[in-house]
């Protein structure tokens, strides 16, 4: 039998058109891992470690992500191991440790993540898709906000206007993200590279029960093509649900 194939929506799955550079070599998680970068797309080959996989196979997957256009704010981690509800990324050079976040929790300061010697960080959770979404880990690395969205490329989260959108740093902006989290399901798979969230209106309720916020995220694709922009909106949130998901109304 082949080997399975996967890519992110756009990617070619073909041969390198060029001389690929090589990322990562190693055994990750019982598997061994091969990352390499060919100037387009990020192409991840793993086996188990011992050759055996399910059903008599070598456990072997190839995958395909993405890339080209990559930047310093873009290119912070690759995937290198998917494992039971956890990933773990290969980090570029000049990134620092960071800490692993949960975005639903935007005044918690989160937990150190270590990194070994190879840059390769410790087993991060990955959202979960449920109905009742109670939480949303996220990266700090850097700087910047990374999260999961179930492809070898983590998603960056920015906040602000869309001619100059920022990082999330502030009580405004993580806030907006805690109730903006959950919405990310709707963009998963989709070879996202970034989503921005931004507050372009904020109106007072009748009868004075407080106000209202108006947010617009839209989430950047790779290969261009696929954006996609969603409405929110985040009435007061109600009594002992401070981060309440907002109604996306388009």
């Amino acid at each position: 039998a082949g080997v399975p194939l996967a890519a992110t929506p756009g990617t070619p799955a073909g041969p390198a058109a060029g001389p690929a550079q090589l990322l990562f070599a190693g055994v990750v998680d019982h598997a061994v891992v091969v990352l390499f970068h060919d100037g387009l797309r990020v192409v991840r080959y793993a086996e188990t470690a011992d050759g055996e996989g399910r059903g008599g196979g070598t456990g072997a997957a190839l995958d395909f992500a993405r890339t080209d256009g990559a930047a310093a704010d873009s290119a912070s981690a690759v995937v290198v191991s998917r494992t039971q509800g956890n990933v773990r990324y290969l980090t570029a050079p000049w990134v620092k440790p960071g800490r692993l976040v949960d975005l639903l929790k935007p005044e918690a300061a989160g937990q150190p993540l270590h990194l070994d010697a190879n840059g390769v960080t410790d087993p991060v959770p990955t959202p979960q898709p449920a109905e009742e979404c109670t939480a949303w880990p996220a990266l700090r690395m850097s700087g910047r906000l990374l999260t999961d969205l179930g492809e070898l490329t983590p998603v960056r989260l920015t906040y602000g206007t869309p001619r100059g959108p920022g990082e999330v740093s502030g009580p405004q902006a993580r806030t907006a993200w805690a109730r903006t989290a959950c919405q990310l399901v709707a963009v998963r798979g989709q070879g996202v590279r970034t989503v921005n969230a931004w507050e372009f209106a904020r109106q007072q309720l009748p009868g004075g029960t407080g106000s209202a916020a108006w947010l617009c995220t839209r989430a950047e694709t790779w290969r261009g093509a696929g954006s996609r922009t969603m409405a929110q909106f985040q009435a007061p949130a109600p009594g002992g649900r401070p981060y309440a998901p907002g109604a996306v109304t388009a």
